[in-house]
């Protein structure tokens, strides 16, 4: 069985330098094979797991709802929610979600 995780601010192959991505990747034999990628509009400073294979991410001054379709292999954006200064931190707690900001 494969471990499969996730890592934000990846570069996607091919873009501008300046493009960053959050990567999906599996771990099978000592490899690592990339999955899925989603592009953000910046800097991926944390992850958190949510139930029913969403996950939170805090892509600079937002923060994003990420779901994953392992059957399609793919990420896609539910949801942003725009009202932080540097969302630094996400945490769950059943079904509440919440925010280090920077201010």
């Amino acid at each position: 069985e494969d471990d499969v995780m996730s890592s934000g601010g990846g570069a996607i192959p091919g873009s501008s330098s300046n493009s960053l991505s959050t990567l999906v990747t599996a771990c099978a034999e000592r490899q690592v094979n990339l999955i899925s990628e989603i592009g953000t509009g910046g800097a991926v400073y944390d992850l958190c797991a949510l139930d029913a294979g969403y996950v939170a991410a805090g892509v600079g001054s937002t923060v994003e709802i990420l779901s994953w379709a392992p059957e399609k292999s793919m990420l896609t954006k539910e949801c942003v929610h725009t009202d932080q200064i540097l969302a630094l931190m996400v945490k769950s707690r059943g079904d509440f979600l919440g925010v280090g900001d920077l201010m």
